[in-house]
C-alpha cells in the first residue's frame, strides 16, 4: 500500500508544469492531443496508475477464494493432474479481471483448479487451494508454446444434450463449437487408486452436444450436410477415430462454410 501511495503522489505532482505534462504524455498512446485539460490528464494518470497497480503491486492472495486441497493420490503411481505434476503458467479470468503469470495445476478427476499459496507455510509446506469455481470464468494454460483456453461452462437447469457443468477446453467456437473435457477415470491396481487420463471430445451443432465416438455418429451430427462432410473426410484423408484436434476443427469450419453459403441462398 505504501508503494501505491508513493506512486499516486509522484504522478499527480507531475502536473505542475507544461514541460512535465509533455513528458507525461509519453506514457500514453500517440493519439493523446497536445492540448488537454488538467482534469482530463488527472483521469488519464489515474487510469494508468490503477493499471500499473494491478499489474505490479497487487498480490496473488487476492485470488485466494476456495478450500484446502490435499494430495489424495500421493501413494498412487499415476495422478490426475493435467500435464503431469508441474505447475503450469496460466492466466486466470475471475470476475471480469485477468491475473497473468499465475502458476496453477488442474485436477482432471475432481475438476478443480489448484493454486499453491507461497505466502505462508502450514505443516512445513505451502498450502494448496482448490479455487472457488463459482467465481472463475476460465483460464488459459501455456504449454510448449501453445495456449489452451478453458472456460467454466454452466448449462441451464433441466437442459438436455449437454455434457454437464465444469471446465472445458474451448478448441473451436464458431457457428459450431468443439470442446474437450479433460478428465481422469479412477481404477484400482495392486490395492491402490490409480487414474487413467481419458478426455472426451464434444461437438455442438444447433445447441446440442455430441461426443465423438466413431465416424458414423460423427457424420450424423451434420444432418442434411452429412454427405458433404463424408466426402470432405474422404478427400482430406481424415479418419475420425484417429483425427487430431486440427482435423476436427477443419471439418467444423467446412461445415460452417456450407451452412453460411446455404443461408445466403435463401
Amino acid at each position: 500500500m505504501m508503494k501505491f501511495i508513493t506512486l499516486v503522489a509522484f504522478l499527480f505532482l507531475s502536473i505542475q508544469s507544461r514541460g512535465q505534462v509533455t513528458d507525461q504524455f509519453k506514457k500514453y498512446p500517440d493519439t493523446v492531443p497536445d492540448q488537454i485539460s488538467k482534469q482530463n490528464l488527472v483521469a488519464l494518470q489515474t487510469n494508468y496508475l490503477y493499471t500499473l497497480y494491478y499489474k505490479v503491486i497487487s498480490e496473488p492472495k487476492e485470488i485466494l477464494n476456495g478450500k484446502e486441497y490435499l494430495l489424495y493420490f500421493f501413494q498412487s503411481k499415476t495422478n490426475p493432474l493435467f500435464n503431469s505434476r508441474d505447475k503450469l503458467n496460466a492466466i486466470l479470468y475471475i470476475n471480469n479481471r485477468q491475473y497473468r503469470n499465475i502458476k496453477i495445476q488442474y485436477d482432471t478427476y475432481l475438476d478443480e483448479v489448484i493454486y499453491t499459496d507461497t505466502s505462508r507455510i502450514i505443516n512445513y509446506e505451502f498450502p494448496r487451494i482448490a479455487l472457488n469455481r463459482d467465481v472463475i470464468e476460465g483460464f488459459s494454460l501455456c504449454i510448449n508454446g501453445d495456449s489452451l483456453k478453458f472456460r467454466h461452462l454452466r448449462f441451464p437447469p433441466g437442459s438436455v444434450d449437454n455434457p454437464g457443468d465444469g471446465y472445458y477446453e474451448i478448441v473451436y467456437d464458431g457457428a459450431t463449437s468443439y470442446i474437450i473435457k479433460h478428465r481422469s477415470v479412477l481404477y484400482r491396481r495392486e490395492s491402490l487408486n490409480e487414474y487413467k487420463y481419458s478426455p472426451v471430445n464434444y461437438v455442438s451443432t444447433e445447441n446440442k452436444f455430441y461426443d465423438l465416438r466413431n465416424k458414423k455418429n460423427f457424420i450424423l451430427i451434420f444432418g442434411d450436410k452429412s454427405q458433404e462432410i463424408n466426402t470432405f473426410l474422404h478427400k482430406s484423408k481424415i479418419r475420425v477415430n484417429k483425427a487430431n484436434r486440427n482435423q476436427i476443427v477443419a471439418v467444423l469450419k467446412y461445415y460452417d462454410s456450407l451452412k453460411t453459403a446455404g443461408s445466403r441462398l435463401k
